[in-house]
């Protein structure tokens, strides 16, 4: 995962200098660590999504009552869906954050595939 504003810069540096600015390691703290990244950019952008679906709400006024019922209940399918997601990556984060806070890997299993060359774009 790119950077994103999820950890301020001081963590960011700390927590991933394992797998940043270096030839990647394969080894099951680097993909840990870059797993634990994808997860937390994820649920950042599922807070995000739900800020904007909520904000959406209001994007039907003025519009045919029939054309509000029919927005209004995308929102409705839309807001649950990526709540119930986030609620998912809650999960998963909080048992990432403990194995990390404990140093305790032994319950993260992680497939490495190394390849002799580039893949083709």
């Amino acid at each position: 995962a790119s950077t994103f504003p999820g950890f301020c810069e001081k963590h960011d540096s700390e927590m991933f200098a394992k797998v940043e600015g270096t030839t990647f390691a394969s080894d099951i703290q680097s993909a840990f660590l870059l797993s634990l990244r994808s997860l937390a950019m994820e649920k950042f952008n599922k807070y995000a999504s739900i800020k904007f679906f909520e904000q959406a709400r209001a994007y039907d006024a003025g519009a045919a009552f029939s054309n509000q019922a029919q927005w209004q209940s995308f929102i409705a399918a839309a807001l649950l869906g990526q709540r119930a997601a986030l609620d998912d990556l809650e999960y998963w984060k909080c048992r990432f954050d403990d194995a990390y806070k404990s140093n305790d890997l032994s319950s993260f299993r992680c497939l490495i595939c190394e390849f002799d060359r580039p893949l083709p774009k």
